[in-house]
């Protein structure tokens, strides 16, 4: 009987000390999944996860078109913005440095160029009027804009409360909408649980607008609840499977909707699946791997 080859000196062809060879040496992006060579270009998130420049870049630059997404971030941890200013082209970081101005400001104080087609973001109104200032001069189409009324610099007329503003806020309380103790923004909840969290990130109840958890309303909304529950399946199963078995459907969505008004919580327990990128549908967090999309098929398959 032939005795067993000795692996010597690291040049094994021992199937694990390949794998061995092949992580020591390189790490794994996680947007992409694709091995990034230790000499090449790379960035490591404080959550321990590793972006090859390209899906670093557009990580940055996703951030720079969706506030949500901002600041960058991973696992819900920011990324240090000095760790990957050096891997952005001279004008993504100009945007980028000139969005982190605008989103660090909050959205009521905001003023932009009253131009419709400008729309550039002016400054602070609070920062303003500190300065005992009242207008603010577009860089790009050199029009004053108004940082209280927002619209174009009156000088020599007394500035009067944008109509157009309190017409939306009496459109909000009409149908009641809620609007975000911090930022002031107006949302209207279509969908999901009554657990919102802002573009500002603060987090509060639809119903009450107490910050989230200081109050006793409840999770959900009985229409939104079934909504969510058979959206869910919807997007599971197709169409077909409510056509074809209506009464296995109507007990599947209500098992859900029981389901999800006992077990639903948002991150970190909610599940994940399939190929990102995407958003989880409840908390709205980002994620660069994985999509949100409801529970196993397994659990959905109709007999």
């Amino acid at each position: 009987m032939p005795s067993a080859k000795p692996y010597l000196n690291g040049s094994s062809t021992h199937p694990a000390s390949r794998l061995f060879s092949l992580c020591s040496c390189s790490l794994q992006c996680v947007s992409c999944n694709d091995r990034i060579p230790l000499t090449t270009p790379s960035v490591k998130a404080p959550c321990d996860h590793n972006y090859c420049k390209d899906c670093l870049v557009s990580l940055v630059s996703s951030a720079t078109t969706d506030e949500s997404l901002f600041p960058v971030r991973c696992c819900r941890i920011n990324i240090p913005v000095e760790s990957f200013t050096r891997y952005l082209s001279r004008e993504l970081l100009a945007t980028f440095q000139s969005k982190a101005k605008e989103f660090s400001t909050l959205a009521n104080a905001r003023v932009y160029c009253h131009i419709a087609t400008c729309s550039v973001f002016l400054g602070d109104a609070e920062e303003v009027k500190r300065n005992k200032r009242n207008n603010l001069q577009c860089d790009n189409c050199r029009v004053e804009t108004c940082v209280d009324c927002r619209q174009r610099a009156h000088p020599n007329d007394t500035c009067q409360l944008n109509n157009a503003t309190e017409q939306v806020r009496d459109l909000a309380r009409s149908q009641g909408w809620q609007t975000c103790p911090q930022c002031q923004r107006i949302i209207e909840l279509s969908f999901g649980c009554n657990h919102i969290t802002c573009y500002c990130g603060y987090q509060f109840c639809y119903l009450c607008a107490a910050r989230w958890k200081t109050c006793g309303c409840e999770q959900w909304e009985e229409r939104r609840l079934y909504d969510t529950a058979e959206g869910r399946l919807r997007r599971e199963l197709g169409d077909q499977a409510r056509e074809q078995r209506p009464e296995q459907w109507r007990r599947q969505v209500h098992a859900f909707a029981e389901e999800l008004r006992v077990n639903h919580e948002c991150y970190p327990t909610h599940r994940w699946r399939g190929h990102g990128p995407g958003f989880c549908e409840e908390c709205g967090s980002y994620m660069p791997v994985f999509l949100k999309v409801g529970r196993p098929y397994s659990l959905f398959i109709f007999v």
